[in-house]
């Protein structure tokens, strides 16, 4: 019994460094792990103080686009009444060129007409000028009818001295 006592206790002594090396082991292993276990929930403290600070930036650039939506919109709206209001001033431009295009015609044809009127009016002043110049010849023809008439009458009667008129 005393051979199978040694070898149980050398059994059991070796069980025990054994145990003690599985405990060893097992003690580093929960070292390890503890310290993973630190490392990682710092990991996650970080990965949500990043996640909070990025959905902090996501609702701020969220509230930027929305300000510039609301910019843009603000901006089609204006843009499309800038079109409108030029849309409007280039008919008004249009009708402008068009009565523009007519008063230059209409002007064109006074000015025809004008040159006619003065050449007829320079022709009408032409022949007052020789109707003038007639009438006053006509005048003196007159006087001169007027004249030998009275001479004749004159002569005539035996009026007036006889030396004078030519009979």
């Amino acid at each position: 019994m005393a051979g199978e006592a040694q070898i149980e206790a050398e059994t059991v002594r070796h069980a025990v460094l054994s145990l003690r090396q599985n405990l060893a082991n097992a003690e580093n292993e929960r070292d390890e792990a503890i310290a993973t276990v630190d490392s990682l929930q710092k990991a996650v403290k970080e990965v949500d103080e990043d996640k909070k600070r990025a959905d902090l930036k996501v609702n701020s650039l969220r509230d930027q686009i929305a300000s510039m939506e609301s910019g843009i919109r603000g901006a089609d709206g204006r843009l499309v009444t800038a079109q409108q209001a030029l849309a409007q001033q280039e008919d008004r431009y249009r009708g402008a060129e068009k009565e523009k295009t007519l008063l230059q015609e209409k002007l064109r044809t006074a000015s025809k007409q004008l040159g006619l009127v003065e050449e007829e009016r320079r022709d009408l002043q032409e022949t007052a000028h020789k109707l003038s110049l007639s009438l006053k010849g006509l005048e003196r023809e007159k006087k001169e009818l007027q004249e030998r008439l009275e001479e004749m009458t004159n002569c005539a009667t035996g009026g007036g001295k006889r030396e004078e008129v030519h009979c």
